[in-house]
């Protein structure tokens, strides 16, 4: 089983809609995220692992830190 897309909303600095912060994997086994300073690069790895292992949600991980921001996640297989 292969990730074809993984996309946030509302995770940390991550907003917009799921469509505007998604990453098309396209059938590669490595992945780079490139970009500038503070444009979400370790948001996208930390919502992955707290999708993936489930890990405690802090008030950090809010969008703005606001309890009414829903935390959204998609992922494609």
């Amino acid at each position: 089983m292969r990730i074809i897309s993984f996309a946030v909303n509302n995770f940390r600095g991550l907003s917009g809609g799921l469509e505007q912060n998604k990453i098309e994997f396209q059938d590669s086994n490595t992945i780079f995220i490139l970009g500038q300073n503070n444009v979400g690069k370790s948001s996208f790895l930390k919502a992955y692992e707290y999708f993936y292992k489930n890990t405690p949600l802090l008030i950090d991980d809010l969008y703005r830190q606001d309890i009414d921001n829903q935390i959204e996640f998609e992922l494609s297989l």
